[in-house]
Formats: structure tokens, sequence, C-alpha cells
């Protein structure tokens, strides 16, 4: 059920999830952190552009860290996306060294974790 809720999402999302990364100027040597990635697709778009730099995702979803690390099976292999299972409040990498950070329609601010995105 969540990877069809997933690819739901992907569609849904489309316009957002362009503009938001047309709005962010993401460059090639870009270090890009995406919060609640979902299936994925955001992560792929920010990879296409950053071909240098990396790309990291965390996401509280185990199924969407799965259908997410098969949308970006190349970018992985090559070394350029890292995808996490998790939450914000304990990143799995240093927070610091992200150019850009994304959130994408995510329930993170609803529930209350956008203290995990506090810098210091």
């Amino acid at each position: 059920m969540g990877r069809i809720a997933g690819e739901v999402m992907v569609r849904q999302h489309r316009p957002e999830t362009a503009w938001t990364l047309h709005l962010l100027d993401i460059q090639p040597t870009d270090t890009v952190l995406e919060v609640g990635f979902g299936a994925g697709q955001g992560i792929k778009l920010a990879a296409e552009r950053v071909t240098s730099g990396r790309i990291r995702g965390i996401d509280l979803s185990e199924e969407m860290v799965r259908v997410a690390t098969r949308r970006n099976a190349s970018a992985i292999k090559a070394g350029r996306v890292a995808l996490s299972q998790g939450s914000i409040t304990a990143l799995p990498f240093e927070c610091k060294s992200h150019h850009e950070t994304v959130l994408l329609s995510s329930d993170f601010v609803r529930f209350g974790f956008t203290q995990g995105l506090r810098h210091g």
C-alpha cells in the first residue's frame, strides 16, 4: 500500500517538486538534504542537477526508502545519492554540511518535528 501511495504522491506533487527545485537553483557541486523524500522523485530530479556533489535523504517510512532506492538506483550506485530511514531528530550525518535542505509535502512540520531543523 505504501508504494502505491508514494507513486500517487509523485504524480500529485510533480509541479511543486519541480518549482521548489527551480527556486533552490541547485548547482552541480551542491550537497542537498531532502527530509521526507517519499517515493524519491525529488531526489531523482535533484540528482540530475547535482553531478559532482551529493544528495542525501531521510524518510520515516521503510517502504518509501525501498521505493526511492529503486527509483534512484543508478545515482546511489554512482555514490551521488545516499538514502536513510529515520527521524530528522537523529540524522545519520552532519547537518551543517548541506547547502540546501528540502521539505516537500512532508509531515515533519505537521507532527512537530521541526525542532530538529534548527541549525546549531
